[in-house]
């Protein structure tokens, strides 16, 4: 439980539109992928973990990514999902953790694709290839190593499911669950988003969305000799631009902070805390 970065930086947004009918001059949004359009994207992100147990000393880690994507649509298409490609042309990482910098490789992740299964409205119904993507372990305390194809599947927002005017308000909620190496992490996330306005950005008609989020992220697993949970909550603000006629985003902005309480039994038993806050962006390069 040394990472929560890279589950919370990002979270896929899906549940119920809270919708009183179209306003007038409103926009529907949705993604149309086109073919011949292959779309090319710079990732930034930076974390900093703090992890307090009782009787150690007080640890921190910061993180720091820059990334290049691509993603393109698939000529596979099955109940009106989308395929689309997404793979890293760039990525770097750099570690600081107890006073010291590290760049962990990642060489065996560069040009290694996954595919998400999207709807038109940015919900993922799957991700192929995931499972197999190669791990990178990045801190020494998770010799399992980190699937850095998280980042990509979290790129998609997920969008209203009706037309939305300016000044108009709704709300999602979703609840995740995932499995990876023997930890279950439950998080569920309710936000509330308004159609700031409607603009140009980097020479598209967008529209800009803001949203603000509750976090709870719940973590359970087994360790050498034991188990541990962790159960925190946190806070979040989103604001991204997608264009309006070509159905793509341009540019995402998300930043998050989250504290809870680690506990673990068994041999290893232990107590404490542990926060984290994170900012990322992913922009259209290309």
């Amino acid at each position: 439980m040394r990472r929560i970065f890279f589950q919370i930086v990002v979270v896929f947004f899906s549940g119920v539109l809270v919708w009183a009918g179209p306003p007038e001059d409103s926009v529907a949004l949705k993604y149309r992928f086109d073919a011949d359009r292959p779309l090319k994207y710079a990732i930034e992100g930076s974390s900093l973990n703090t992890t307090e147990l009782q009787g150690f000393p007080r640890m921190e880690t910061q993180t720091f990514l820059e990334a290049v994507f691509s993603a393109r649509l698939d000529t596979a298409r099955s109940n009106d999902h989308f395929h689309v490609s997404m793979a890293y042309e760039k990525l770097d990482v750099t570690v600081v953790e107890g006073g010291r910098r590290s760049y962990p490789g990642m060489d065996e992740v560069v040009g290694r694709s996954v595919t998400a299964v999207v709807g038109e409205k940015g919900r993922v119904a799957e991700v192929i290839g995931l499972d197999v993507f190669p791990r990178v372990q990045v801190y020494a305390a998770n010799p399992a190593g980190e699937n850095f194809a998280e980042v990509l599947k979290e790129f998609f927002e997920e969008l209203p499911e009706h037309p939305v005017g300016v000044g108009e308000e709704w709300e999602i909620t979703t609840a995740d669950t995932t499995e990876d190496m023997g930890r279950t992490t439950v998080v569920r996330v309710e936000g509330a988003y308004k159609l700031k306005k409607i603009g140009t950005k980097e020479g598209f008609r967008c529209a800009q969305v803001e949203g603000k989020l509750n976090i709870r992220v719940e973590q359970s697993g087994l360790t050498e000799g034991g188990e541990f949970s962790f159960e925190g909550d946190g806070k979040g603000k989103v604001q991204y631009w997608f264009v309006v006629d070509e159905g793509m985003m341009v540019e995402a902005k998300t930043s998050a902070s989250l504290d809870g309480a680690l506990e673990a039994s068994g041999s290893q038993a232990l107590t404490g805390r542990v926060s984290e806050t994170s900012t990322s962006s992913f922009k259209l390069v290309k």
